[in-house]
């Protein structure tokens, strides 16, 4: 059942408004005592229909800080890009899907522990690192407190068999961590050395790990979880662009790595990282439901796809009618998603040449036949590109197209229909769209699907649509208009406004507590146990400066303790900024 929309061009011309409603809906099964907002599903701003914002993916209190690259303590080292980073003619193909963070959860751990790995945006891109975080003891109602720990028991005793010892392991200085020793195999791929750092801490700013090493900077325990430091590092072949993380069978886990030069995969459990493509990857991807198999494209704009364990050499190309731009895999494992700058089509990989199956077409975005003689826009707009297309997390036969203007919702099962068209601001689509696992709403029976989008270079931020699925009505609504997630260094924009917490921070000393820069790289963790039966799911972000921050999100109704939180994460910032000495803090107001 379609929405009743209002026509073209009372619609905002082809658009809508952020604050409009758009179409309406009866809800089925509503009972006759049921108000307005709840008898009616409206195409856009669901939340704000429903009178419900807490539906939207949100998180209370400020970010907590995971780790730092750098001396936090220390005036002295004050994080700075060297210029030419981010210029504004940086090519596509070093922008494009570049993520420089992953992670999995450890299944075969009792408690919550994700292995992050994380490439330094504050480097040349050359070291991998894997880090360990576990959810604090201490637990109260209004979220959980994560640290870094060290490696486990059963890694220990495997590299003791592998004949891996303290002695094979470097030394670290805070200000330059130092690649790890590497041994080449007989097969001539790297060999990882782990590293295990101690987790105690003393009365001191700095504090010395059992290898005899400054660790970070490390801040004390009761203020940030910086303790601790990676568990592992290896070296890259050349500077990376993308970490993509995914579990295998047993305790087996795959980092694949696309770097400036080739593809790279690690394995965790035979602790090698081997070159799979030896040239330089536009896009690659795990094949769903097929262990160790990769879909990818390459710089020629040529689809590949085969086994992890088979190498280039036996790779089977996808033979395709048409300029392929962009390509992402489908929830069946032999159909495959394709699209160039105007259209999006399905391909089956059991066919020899395949012409597609045509699912979207950009719309000519200044087609006004439909609205009568009194209006004529001709050659108003340019027409918009398809800039991404991203498949739903763990929903079947559901595709997001992102145009230059707008974020399409397609069903593989009616061609040609957009189920929902939402407008966005972001320039070019930006560079790199995660869809992050769902949540369910289980009052209405449906489903929130959350998706994330990071633009590097214009107006480099990280912004959040979100989309329910109505399961019975088996309609899409849109919940709420596109948001910028707030970064790190807000923080101490909304203590500077807000004089009545006395806190005052200089510039200087924001750049250190808070890091440099915007997001620039994020993973959405799932999956977690939690004790008081809300689902949650963790936003990990390393900005600009290398620190990796975190945040829970979640869908429910928690307006009553968020006072509470930000005032809790007001005395957590507090007393940082206690420590390192030289803040100015003024009396409340």
């Amino acid at each position: 059942m379609a929405f009743c929309a209002p026509p073209k061009p009372n619609c905002g011309f082809l658009e809508h408004g952020c604050a409009l409603y758009g179409g309406l809906q009866i809800r089925p099964n509503v009972p006759t005592s049921a108000t307005a907002a709840d008898f009616y599903i409206p195409q856009f701003n669901l939340a704000a229909h429903w009178q419900k914002p807490f539906l939207v993916p949100h998180s209370i209190g400020f970010l907590s800080v995971l780790t730092r690259p750098l001396d936090w303590s220390s005036p002295n080292d004050v994080p700075c890009r060297p210029p030419g980073q981010w210029y504004f003619d940086t090519p596509a193909c070093v922008l494009k899907n570049r993520n420089l963070l992953t992670g999995l959860l450890d299944e075969d751990v009792e408690d919550d522990v994700i292995r992050l790995w994380a490439v330094n945006e504050l480097s040349s891109r050359e070291s991998l690192m894997e880090f360990r975080v576990k959810r604090k003891e201490e637990e109260d109602g209004l979220g959980r407190d994560w640290e870094l720990v060290g490696g486990s028991e059963e890694e220990t005793r495997v590299e003791g068999e592998a004949g891996i010892d303290d002695s094979m392991i470097c030394e670290r200085s805070g200000k330059d961590w130092k690649r790890d020793v590497t041994a080449l195999t007989s097969r001539g791929s790297q060999r990882l050395l782990s590293t295990q750092f101690g987790s105690s801490l003393d009365d001191h700013p700095l504090t010395t790990c059992r290898n005899g090493a400054d660790r970070f900077g490390a801040e004390r325990a009761s203020t940030s979880n910086c303790h601790s430091g990676p568990v592992a590092c290896l070296n890259l072949p050349s500077p990376a662009l993308q970490l993509l993380a995914w579990p295998s069978a047993g305790r087996n886990a795959y980092v694949l790595i696309r770097t400036e030069k080739s593809l790279c995969l690690y394995n965790s459990e035979k602790k090698e990282i081997n070159t799979l493509y030896s040239s330089r990857m536009q896009y690659v991807t795990p094949m769903p439901y097929m262990d160790e198999e990769l879909l990818m494209m390459d710089q020629e704009k040529l689809v590949w796809y085969g086994g992890v364990e088979q190498g280039s050499a036996r790779l089977a190309r996808v033979k395709c009618v048409g300029n392929i731009q962009l390509v992402c895999p489908s929830d069946h494992p032999r159909i495959i998603y394709v699209a160039d700058a105007e259209s999006v089509w399905m391909v089956d990989l059991r066919d020899g040449t395949s012409h597609g199956s045509i699912l979207y077409s950009v719309p000519e975005f200044d087609d006004t036949r439909d609205c009568g003689l009194l209006y004529s826009y001709h050659d108003a707009f340019p027409k918009p590109k398809v800039q991404h297309i991203c498949a739903f997390n763990r929903r079947p036969r559901m595709l997001l197209v992102v145009t230059s203007n707008k974020f399409n919702l397609i069903d593989e099962r009616m061609p040609g229909v957009c189920c929902i068209e939402q407008s966005h601001s972001i320039a070019d689509g930006g560079d790199y769209i995660l869809s992050a696992p769902s949540f369910t709403d289980s009052e209405h029976d449906g489903h929130i699907y959350p998706f994330y989008v990071i633009r590097n270079v214009t107006l480099a931020d990280v912004q959040q649509i979100s989309f329910y699925d109505h399961a019975q009505a088996k309609q899409w609504s849109s919940l709420s208009h596109v948001k910028r997630l707030p970064e790190p260094a807000d923080i101490a924009r909304f203590l500077d406004e807000q004089r009545k917490y006395g806190i005052r921070i200089s510039k200087g000393q924001q750049r250190r507590l808070f890091g440099d820069g915007p997001t620039r790289a994020i993973h959405v963790q799932d999956g977690l146990k939690s004790r008081d039966s809300r689902e949650r799911h963790i936003l990990f972000r390393m900005v600009s400066d290398g620190s990796i921050w975190y945040e829970e999100t979640g869908v429910e109704d928690d307006r009553e303790i968020e006072e509470e939180a930000l005032s809790k994460s007001v005395e957590k910032v507090r007393r940082m900024v206690n420590e390192i000495g030289d803040v100015r803090l003024v009396s409340s107001l």
